[in-house]
């Protein structure tokens, strides 16, 4: 009984931040489905939980707040728990046969999944050892999209996948390729010159990036192209840098960025904040995440780099 109290008790303090959050944004909030998403994975939205990290976002395009929680550390399918516990409906489209094809190739770490206070249950996010884009492709559950874009991944030097995020909702997927230097090591900004980074957006009919977001381009740690089921095309392309200090974080990306790191609630000294610029054909907007759990770095991020390094 005390640690189901423990867990009502957290479920509650969890919520009522990610309202204080929504209203950084001005986003819709589903009390009911929030409330429900929480209390079928309260042992994984836990800022306690030693094992767990717990971050949430923002994004200034849909305007919308997405709570994330990573565990390694638990054997355990999101994507399954969701749908027994009537958070999802099957209806047959290819991405309920992703995870079940991608298990048997990956030497898994573990899984995240996302939380929308808009409309419930989102993504879920296989984290797994550097597989080479070749074999994930040859997944025939992915959409065909990305089997259209090898030459682009060859030109780019987009050849490791380490994580997924699978977005049920919106019925897409992104993959993460990590910066590495030239010996595969973790490197931030990668190799790219500031040439190769316009490239990569020209490339697609995007928008290139400001001589500002191309500065800041240096210090990247991934960069993820999003695809959908009903497109061949890449339909955003977005580039990650770590906040480190608040005072390093620039903000001058976006209005909202400063009222987000004075204003958004967390449970822990956060060990990372993450800015991600997004870009598509017709669109450009700010993705901003803060380490809800101050867990982040060191039981997520931490790992992750350090495989690339073994």
């Amino acid at each position: 009984m005390a640690v189901q109290s423990r867990l009502r008790e957290q479920q509650q303090v969890i919520f009522d931040d990610l309202l204080t959050a929504a209203k950084i944004v001005d986003a819709p909030v589903d009390s009911e489905g929030l409330t429900q998403n929480l209390s079928v994975f309260a042992r994984f939205f836990s800022p306690t939980a030693e094992d767990t990290a717990v971050a949430y976002r923002i994004t200034t395009h849909k305007k919308d707040v997405s709570m994330r929680y990573i565990n390694f550390a638990v054997r355990h399918n999101p994507y399954e728990m969701a749908a027994a516990n009537g958070l999802i409906e099957r209806d047959g489209h290819p991405i309920e046969d992703l995870i079940d094809q991608l298990e048997p190739q990956i030497d898994l770490f573990g899984y995240g999944s996302d939380i929308a206070v808009s409309h419930g249950f989102e993504k879920v996010w296989p984290f797994f050892a550097m597989k080479p884009i070749q074999d994930i492709a040859k997944l025939p559950a992915l959409p065909d999209a990305v089997r259209q874009h090898r030459d682009y991944f060859a030109k780019h030097k987009m050849e490791q996948v380490s994580v997924m995020a699978i977005d049920y909702y919106h019925k897409s997927l992104n993959l993460y390729f990590l910066m590495r230097g030239p010996d595969g090591t973790f490197k931030p900004g990668g190799t790219y010159t500031r040439e190769q980074w316009v490239e990569m957006f020209t490339d697609l009919g995007f928008a290139h990036p400001t001589d500002a977001e191309l500065d800041i381009f240096m210090q990247a740690f991934v960069v993820y192209p999003t695809f959908s089921w009903d497109s061949q095309e890449i339909e955003r392309l977005c580039v990650c840098m770590p906040g480190g200090k608040v005072e390093h974080i620039p903000y001058g990306l976006h209005p909202i960025t400063e009222r987000f790191v004075k204003e958004a609630p967390v449970q822990a000294p956060p060990t990372a904040y993450t800015y991600c610029p997004t870009y598509g054909r017709d669109v450009k907007y700010l993705k901003m995440e803060v380490d809800y759990s101050g867990r982040y770095m060191p039981t997520i991020i931490g790992p992750i780099i350090a495989s690339l390094h073994a």
